[in-house]
């Protein structure tokens, strides 16, 4: 319930991240895939400030870890998850949802 709230759930462990809305008069469920976080974040830099290669460097890791993190094929780890908040302003629980909200029981 707390990740519709928030409007994002992650599915499966390397599952997209997707959006979620619920129309007023609709008990069913729209769904759509939507950027990771952390991607998003990276578009709204300055032009020259948006490459992988420079944000890389602010979060102190390689280029392909910055991509692994964008596909959602690695997950940001939690002993770097206060660093990246304070770098991106991106709050822990929005970059690693699985770790600080409860799982949903009806993950689609």
């Amino acid at each position: 319930m707390l990740q519709r709230l928030l409007g994002f759930h992650r599915l499966g462990f390397f599952g997209k991240w997707c959006n979620f809305s619920v129309a007023e008069n609709c008990a069913s469920e729209v769904s759509f895939c939507i950027m990771h976080p952390l991607k998003l974040w990276r578009k709204t830099l300055p032009q020259g400030q948006r490459t992988l290669q420079a944000v890389a460097e602010l979060l102190g890791v390689t280029e392909p870890q910055v991509s692994r993190y964008e596909n959602g094929k690695r997950r940001i780890p939690p002993k770097k998850l206060e660093r990246y908040e304070k770098i991106t302003g991106i709050p822990r629980y929005i970059l690693r949802p699985d770790l600080f909200l409860p799982a949903s029981n009806d993950a689609r």
